[in-house]
């Protein structure tokens, strides 16, 4: 019987340790490092108009901003993040940063502009990651 109870006793305190380290891993790490996502959009085009997919290796693709508004998500995963920049359903550019760490939090700063009768769109990144990102599209 006592070994009965000691086992028990250990299984509870092992789920309990578990879920403190979840808890730590997944949601500390977005409360001291979040990332920031801001959109400023100079163009004639409507802002409603214009979304930003994020994506990256494994994880599942999220909606970031939409219909004029950021949708306040949390985004974290390490190795290549993709930002996709939609006008409608029609994808007009496509950002890849490379994050060494999914611990980092960042300031990304979408710019959208007219330019001769085209779009200019920029992406400027705050964080330790800032240098590692490329425009695919």
């Amino acid at each position: 019987m006592k070994t009965l109870v000691y086992l028990a006793t250990s299984i509870v305190v092992l789920f309990m340790l578990a879920g403190t380290a979840l808890w730590y891993y997944r949601y500390k790490r977005n409360i001291e490092n979040p990332n920031f996502m801001e959109m400023e959009n100079h163009s004639d085009l409507p802002t409603a108009n214009f979304k930003v997919v994020w994506s990256a290796s494994g994880a599942t693709p999220l909606t970031l901003f939409e219909q004029g508004h950021d949708n306040q998500l949390t985004f974290k995963e390490y190795g290549a993040n993709y930002f996709s920049i939609l006008y409608g359903d029609s994808l007009v550019a496509q950002f890849r940063q490379f994050k060494h760490n999914n611990w980092h939090g960042h300031r990304y700063m979408f710019n959208i502009q007219d330019l001769n009768d085209s779009l200019d769109i920029d992406l400027q990144i705050e964080g330790p990651d800032s240098s590692k990102v490329q425009r695919t599209k």
